[in-house]
């Protein structure tokens, strides 16, 4: 049954899904330019695509020359999709040139000597069989190693290139006659192995390439609606949705929570003397300002307007006092300089905190609770740090 499968059918199948392929990858090129290893992914589709079009349209006819130059393709779009999956990955790139310039240097070398010098076709097609499962293998090591990205897709990818690995190596065996006793592995068996496991790699592949763009997309996306535009900071609805866990986490580690909500002083007047797109700058000043106090488990959100609000495990009422006033003091110090202006603001702070053993109290009543406590600072005159009393009111 496997003998009765079409050769020339098999290559036009190919053909025909490296067109469909490289029209794909050039649409998510032009759909997503920002990801990365899209643009290195879409280059190796096409050299990939160019090198097989004259191996399998002229294998019989093309001149030597013109069959080393479509492994060559071959080979560059393996080690281009290498590059892009170290670069999706967010890894260093900086020795892949020299790598990718000593393997290219080696193959075609050896290859022009198996074509001009000693003229032997097996050789020359076990030498490119033997790149591609170094490069295929690269990529393979790539998708095991420990990455932040979820483990799913590269993991998979993972296997699927370890399995071209095997079969490329089976390849250079069979050139090298480790299986002329086998009456199955012949020649014709032998390329219909070849273009049906292309067929499957070459899907797998793309199906990865738009798998890892989706899943980068969706973490972007992700992250642009828990994130204030103007300050790149939680907004208010990622703030209390993760600020929730926060308190679940320092109620299982017995630890005291603070809330503090941040408003600043007569921002209206900022605004109204030198107008909003200076008001918004300050904004994003103010906030660049305040990060740097910030504890490493605290979170930092806008709530809106000119009101900010941080919620720090492991403080007290007095621990939340005294980084308040830290921070207010350097805010009656800071300048804001915009467009060639200096600009000085000051803020007022409201505190509640969940001490340890207070087992009532949720995110929505500290928020209340620290809310009073701000009304009561401005109401005291503002630039100025007050805590919730029972009897505040």
């Amino acid at each position: 049954m496997f003998a009765s499968i079409d050769i020339p059918t098999l290559a036009v199948v190919n053909l025909m899904f490296l067109l469909l392929i490289v029209c794909s990858q050039i649409l998510n090129r032009c759909l997503h330019p920002e990801i990365p290893g899209v643009v290195c992914w879409t280059w190796s589709s096409i050299f990939s695509s160019l090198g097989m079009y004259l191996l399998l349209l002229g294998r019989e006819r093309l001149p030597a020359f013109l069959i080393l130059l479509g492994h060559g393709l071959i080979l560059l779009g393996y080690a281009l999709s290498f590059v892009g999956f170290r670069y999706y990955m967010g890894r260093s790139l900086q020795r892949l040139p020299f790598l990718f310039g000593g393997l290219f240097l080696l193959f075609f070398g050896a290859s022009a000597f198996f074509t001009y010098v000693n003229p032997l076709s097996e050789m020359r097609s076990m030498l490119g069989f033997g790149a591609i499962a170094m490069l295929t293998f690269g990529m393979a090591r790539e998708m095991f190693r420990p990455s932040e990205e979820t483990a799913l897709v590269p993991r998979i990818l993972g296997g699927m290139f370890g399995v071209h690995v095997f079969f490329n190596l089976f390849l250079m065996a069979f050139f090298l006659g480790c299986f002329e006793d086998v009456r199955f592995f012949d020649a014709p068996n032998v390329r219909r192995m070849l273009y049906l496991e292309a067929l499957g790699f070459m899907f797998f592949l793309n199906t990865g390439y738009l798998f890892l763009t989706g899943g980068r997309l969706s973490e972007r996306l992700k992250v642009q609606a828990e994130t204030d535009s103007l300050t790149g900071i939680y907004n208010g609805q990622a703030f209390f949705r993760r600020g929730e866990d926060l308190i679940i986490q320092a109620r299982k580690e017995n630890e005291p929570l603070c809330f503090v909500e941040m408003d600043i002083d007569h921002f209206k007047q900022v605004n109204d003397t030198f107008g909003h797109p200076a008001g918004d700058a300050v904004l994003q000043g103010f906030t660049e300002h305040v990060r740097r106090y910030l504890p490493p488990q605290g979170l930092f959100g806008r709530m809106g307007g000119e009101e900010f609000a941080f919620l720090m495990k492991g403080f007290s009422v007095l621990g939340g006092v005294s980084w308040a006033e830290k921070v207010r003091k350097s805010l009656e110090e800071a300048v804001f300089a915009v467009s060639g202006r200096e600009i000085r603001i000051t803020a007022s702070f409201g505190i509640s905190c969940i001490e340890l053993g207070e087992e009532d109290k949720d995110l929505p009543r500290l928020y209340r609770e620290a809310d009073e406590a701000l009304y009561r600072a401005k109401k005291e005159g503002r630039n100025r740090v007050c805590r919730f009393f029972r009897n505040s009111k």
